[in-house]
């Protein structure tokens, strides 16, 4: 603006000077003098005033990508300090976002972004078959929860994994389209331990039912001969 203020106050001194001291009397140049002198200032004024819309707008961008920087570091604060291990993927599978207990809990140390799911996370069911996460993913409508499913560390270890998994849609996408998604969140944890006190109890009270139902058996015999 100041640039452009300058500018036009010197084209019209020196227009004047031309007008009143050099060509005041060809009225023919003296009006192309003025057209020109009134274009001339028209095109600055627009112009400056395209700047400083282009101004605004870099302002507006700058201000907008400093938010989103913000709320960015606040979400990985915020996945970071969970004690669930989480995962963010984008639509082919890629590791986005993760936190410190996806490394604990997989006992790691390396960076998992730019992996794929399916290589962070090998998984089988109780039969031994190899399962794939991404493949659950691409089919995901909702959120789901799954408990049946091992990781196999290099050590040949296995620990039991309840994996919750949901798509991410923002409140356009949802409105507009509800099969499209932007990625999808999984949560893990390792439910190894608690599993294992399961089957031990079914285990239990099927024995001890077992062990009941002869003696049982027997005493209702004997009530009915009585």
């Amino acid at each position: 603006i100041k640039g452009t203020i300058i500018s036009l106050s010197i084209l019209l001194i020196f227009a004047l000077i031309d007008i009143f001291f050099v060509h005041s009397n060809n009225q023919t140049l003296l009006l192309n003098n003025m057209a020109t002198l009134v274009a001339i200032t028209a095109c600055g004024i627009v112009t400056a005033s395209i700047f400083q819309t282009q101004k605004v707008s870099q302002e507006r961008i700058n201000e907008s990508i400093a938010k989103e920087a913000l709320e960015h570091d606040r979400i990985l604060t915020l996945v970071n300090n969970l004690t669930l291990p989480i995962l963010s993927v984008d639509m082919k599978g890629i590791i986005r976002v993760y936190n410190a207990a996806s490394l604990n809990i997989l006992d790691t140390n390396d960076s998992l972004n730019g992996h794929h799911i399916d290589e962070i996370l090998p998984l089988t069911d109780k039969k031994g078959t190899e399962v794939s996460l991404f493949k659950e993913l691409i089919n995901l409508k909702a959120v789901i929860k799954r408990d049946d499913l091992e990781y196999s560390f290099d050590n040949n270890d296995r620990m039991r994994l309840e994996i919750t998994c949901a798509p991410i849609r923002n409140i356009y996408q949802k409105a507009k389209n509800s099969e499209e998604n932007n990625g999808y969140i999984v949560i893990f944890r390792d439910v190894t331990k608690e599993k294992s006190l399961e089957e031990e109890r079914d285990e239990f009270v099927s024995v001890t039912s077992h062990e009941l139902r002869t003696p049982l058996a027997s005493i209702r015999t004997a009530l009915g001969l009585m």
